[in-house]
C-alpha cells in the first residue's frame, strides 16, 4: 500500500497573500448574511483554495503576529552542490 503521508512543501509569499486575501473576503461584512455561516472561516478558506485548514490557520496566525506584509522566512531549497 502506498504511503499516504504527504511531503511538506513551503508556501511562497504569493500563496500566503492569496490565503490572506480570501480570508479577508470571507470575513468581510458582505458575507455575514450568507448561508455558509455554519462552516468555520478557516474551513471555508481551505475549501475554496484546496489546501488544509491547518495551513490556513498557520498563515493567518503568522500574519496576525507580524501585522504587516512580511511573512516568516521559509527555507530556500536549491540544487545540491556537486562533490568533485
Amino acid at each position: 500500500m502506498a504511503d499516504l503521508r504527504r511531503k511538506e512543501s513551503s508556501l511562497t509569499d504569493n500563496k500566503r497573500r492569496m490565503i490572506i486575501s480570501v480570508h479577508r473576503y470571507f470575513s468581510g461584512a458582505h458575507n455575514k448574511k450568507e448561508q455558509h455561516q455554519a462552516m468555520p472561516l478557516c474551513k471555508r478558506v481551505a475549501t475554496a483554495l484546496g489546501i488544509g485548514e491547518g495551513t490556513v490557520a498557520r498563515v493567518i496566525a503568522d500574519w496576525n503576529q507580524r501585522n504587516d506584509s512580511n511573512f516568516t522566512a521559509h527555507k530556500m531549497i536549491s540544487r545540491p552542490l556537486s562533490r568533485s
